[in-house]
């Protein structure tokens, strides 16, 4: 009997440097297409699937210990907010926790920053370090938990920590505290003012009066509250 030739058993079954290159170019093309959709729809990038299988966007969940990081999900109500989000340009939303309506203003936030050149975002927060957390959590995180593909597309600035920017388009989100809101508003210069935890806010009335007639569009978000002026101006514009 000859002797058996010494052949590697991966030499048989691996694919040759043309299949290789065809499957890049394959992968290269359905992300191109991909990016395309994601970039004119924001809620298309937030479902998103990679090529991969994989979900584009992940979140973290404040409540749930056992997975802690989630896909953003593709509930019914959150889609017709960010329909909202994008036709109208003033927005009064009361809400109750974990409903990720902040979340989802932020998310879509971002992503007008990171597609459309010149956007200035500001978040209101009562302090500071509030407006600063929530960019850490609701925008920076999920971001860094995108494919590297598309993070490379759409880089985001690592500092400083109170600004989002994205360089490409010379856009940021940039978190104030109420006072700051107020008298950034009477500059009309913001593509769209995001007041979180509005309800919350004793500046609430300072911040609307001079908003309204200026800015580009006004989100206004809140849980419940009673007895404070940020409380009794919510009322007098939603009832």
């Amino acid at each position: 009997m000859g002797r058996r030739p010494n052949v590697d058993v991966g030499d048989i079954f691996a694919p040759d440097e043309d299949e290789l290159d065809l499957e890049t170019a394959e992968m290269e093309d359905r992300r191109g297409r991909l990016f395309e959709l994601w970039t004119k729809d924001s809620w298309a990038w937030m479902t998103g699937i990679d090529v991969d299988g994989t979900p584009v966007l992940k979140t973290r969940d404040e409540v749930d210990r056992d997975r802690p990081i989630k896909p953003y999900p593709s509930y019914p109500y959150l889609r017709e907010y960010v329909k909202a989000l994008r036709n109208e340009r003033v927005l009064f939303v009361p809400k109750s926790r974990q409903m990720m309506v902040t979340l989802t203003t932020m998310l879509d936030s971002a992503h007008l920053c990171a597609t459309v050149p010149a956007q200035r975002v500001l978040l209101s927060k009562g302090k500071e370090d509030d407006a600063f957390e929530i960019l850490k959590d609701k925008v920076r995180f999920p971001w860094s938990q995108m494919p590297p593909w598309l993070q490379r597309q759409w880089r985001l600035e690592p500092r400083p920590k109170g600004v989002c920017e994205w360089k490409r388009t010379a856009s940021y989100i940039r978190g104030v505290t109420e006072n700051v809101a107020a008298s950034e508003s009477r500059g009309g210069s913001a593509s769209r003012m995001i007041v979180d935890e509005a309800a919350w806010q004793d500046g609430l009335e300072d911040i609307l009066t001079a908003a309204l007639p200026m800015q580009g569009q006004i989100v206004v978000l809140t849980t419940a509250n009673i007895g404070c002026p940020g409380a009794e101006c919510f009322k007098r514009y939603v009832l």
